[in-house]
């Protein structure tokens, strides 16, 4: 019995200290002499240095840096809300706009993925989604969830333009 306990709690520690080791790590936060000048990024800045375990403070520096079209260091801010908040959607689906942005498709195709495993029904983000589809080559998949979106209110008339891309390619 007592060598099964030791197994058993050997097991146990293995598992943690993996989970540990495959833990993202947290990004620093940007210096400001990185990101663009403005008086709405100097004040969400220095209240991202006062708080820095608030995933608001980093996350509302993160939209303030991408209004200067700072999509690199917009994406590292949000990766940071993302990590001190990991329930919430909006971080997930505003470091795939980024990603997507910078022209890195295979990344926020799996953070919009990601994302909507959270909210499911948020229409901008699976618009986007297909969209990127289209653009990666994927017309099957693409033409597929514009069609799904042809049947929603919000997202029906974007989703035709969409699905009419897609059937030309497939």
């Amino acid at each position: 019995v007592r060598y099964g306990e030791m197994k058993l709690w050997a097991s146990f520690l293995f598992v943690v200290l993996a989970a540990c080791s495959l833990a993202p790590e947290m990004p620093g936060l940007p210096d400001r002499d990185q990101l663009p000048i403005g008086s709405n990024v100097d004040t969400a800045y220095e209240n991202a240095r006062a708080r820095p375990d608030s995933a608001e403070a980093n996350g509302e520096l993160g939209i303030r840096v991408q209004q200067h079209r700072d999509l690199v260091n917009a994406e590292i801010l949000y990766h940071r809300a993302f990590l001190l908040d990991p329930a919430a959607f909006r971080w997930l689906y505003y470091i795939g706009e980024a990603q997507a942005s910078l022209d890195n498709y295979s990344a926020a195709v799996a953070t919009l993925r990601h994302a909507l495993t959270k909210n499911q029904d948020y229409v901008p983000a699976r618009l986007r989604l297909a969209e990127l589809f289209l653009r990666m080559g994927n017309f099957v998949e693409g033409k597929q969830l514009f069609e799904q979106l042809t049947k929603t209110k919000q997202g029906a008339a974007i989703a035709w333009y969409g699905l009419e891309i897609g059937r030309a390619h497939v």
